[in-house]
């Protein structure tokens, strides 16, 4: 019983999440496809988005520091609802100014959904458990986007859009079931517990290496072996905001224009798209729960890193078909997420699980680059640039993971 409460508490907000990455996509295919949006007006669409989203993150990382993860989801419904009226109004009436109106309330939804979400896991499962329930959540959201994405798909986008009554109602519904599931405990401890934990980590760390340097010897004259007791933290967070800076700067040299290569570029049409994003996400889904147990070894981080490289080659350069750059949407979703859990989870070692708005106020003020600059260079320089420019910020992530450690107790 309780195991089925926990899938159905992960479940949840992977919901939530998928929901919202939907609403994120509709929301750039109508500003190209409708409204007629061109490649630097859609990464001006996205600044203001990611303007937004700085703003209210702050405003929701205040709250997640504090424990409080429902009233988070319920401004969040407030925020998506929200949105979704306005993109309706747009379907009706094509106005300029209602796409505008429709995203930068759906990045006020997102801001405190997400770290509503951040706040739920850290306060309701033990530290130990982070890294397990982070992946789970993440595994959950690219199974859910893949299911919406397949099913508008075969329903024809064109039907799904007129009945986009119906898809507020779900996620109406959906958003009740988080304001039920999502929730903090009474006590709200395991953070402090954490930090504490950390801390004394660091003391007998200090003290474990100053009697190695006194070299005491054992009774019958030989040295004693070292014991590592609790791991201190290696990996400084300068390094670690350094490299989540070059992935999302790089991240929106390729998702910024992407819909609009897929649409004027290549030429696929609506169901099109949302076909290769759903595939993109089954992919991502299958590999990342094969692999889930080694996302975080050394050994994998690095190898994600030339595979990014190369997917993105695929998907912007080569000029392959459908399954080709489909299943190399779906490789790069599952490198970003290594390289994400990554760095989140080095990060929220780093803090001790607080802050963790602020990794995704850095993560998205670094995005603001990518955004302004991501359309005017796929313009004027093209595709080739683009992806020297995307391997050049990875060398900060290279830097880390080999810095990375697979720490064991022994």
């Amino acid at each position: 019983m309780l195991y089925w409460y926990r899938g159905i508490a992960l479940i949840t907000p992977a919901l939530l999440i998928s929901l919202l990455n939907l609403l994120d996509l509709l929301i750039n295919i109508i500003a190209v496809r409708i409204i007629g949006m061109n490649i630097i007006e859609i990464s001006l669409l996205n600044f203001a988005w990611t303007i937004v989203f700085v703003f209210f993150v702050k405003i929701a990382n205040r709250l997640g520091d504090k424990g409080i993860t429902r009233f988070q989801i319920i401004l969040g419904l407030i925020g998506v609802l929200s949105s979704e009226i306005f993109l309706k109004m747009v379907l009706k009436n094509g106005l300029y100014w209602l796409i505008y109106a429709s995203y930068v309330v759906h990045a006020v939804a997102y801001s405190f959904t997400r770290i509503g979400v951040n706040a739920f896991v850290l306060e309701n499962f033990q530290s130990s458990e982070w890294g397990v329930i982070f992946k789970k959540i993440s595994r959950n959201t690219l199974l859910i986007d893949a299911v919406l994405l397949i099913t508008i798909s075969r329903i024809t986008t064109g039907l799904f859009l007129q009945g986009f009554e119906y898809f507020i109602v779900i996620t109406l519904l959906a958003y009740l079931l988080g304001v039920f599931k999502v929730k903090e405990p009474v006590f709200k401890i395991e953070r402090i517990l954490n930090r504490i934990e950390r801390n004394i980590s660091r003391v007998i760390t200090s003290i474990h290496g100053y009697l190695n340097l006194t070299s005491f010897e054992n009774f019958n004259g030989t040295f004693i072996p070292s014991y590592r007791v609790l791991q201190p933290i290696v990996t400084p967070l300068k390094l670690i905001i350094i490299g989540l800076l070059g992935f999302r700067i790089g991240n929106e040299f390729l998702f910024t224009p992407l819909p609009y290569h897929f649409i004027k570029t290549l030429g696929f049409d609506l169901n099109q798209v949302f076909q290769i994003y759903g595939i993109g996400k089954i992919v991502a889904f299958t590999l990342y729960t094969l692999f889930q147990g080694v996302l975080t070894k050394k050994s994998v981080f690095l190898a994600s890193i030339p595979l990014r490289i190369f997917t993105v080659y695929v998907i912007l350069i080569s000029g392959l078909v459908l399954p080709a750059v489909a299943t190399s949407l779906g490789l790069l979703y599952l490198a970003n997420s290594i390289i994400d859990s990554n760095l989140y989870l080095q990060y929220v070692e780093s803090t001790g699980g607080y802050g963790t708005g602020t990794y995704s106020l850095v993560s998205e003020a670094s995005s603001l680059i990518g955004v302004l600059t991501s359309g005017y260079v796929y313009s004027v320089y093209g595709l080739t640039v683009l992806l020297i420019l995307v391997g050049f910020l990875s060398i900060p992530k290279i830097v880390l993971a080999v810095m990375k450690k697979d720490y064991e107790l022994y």
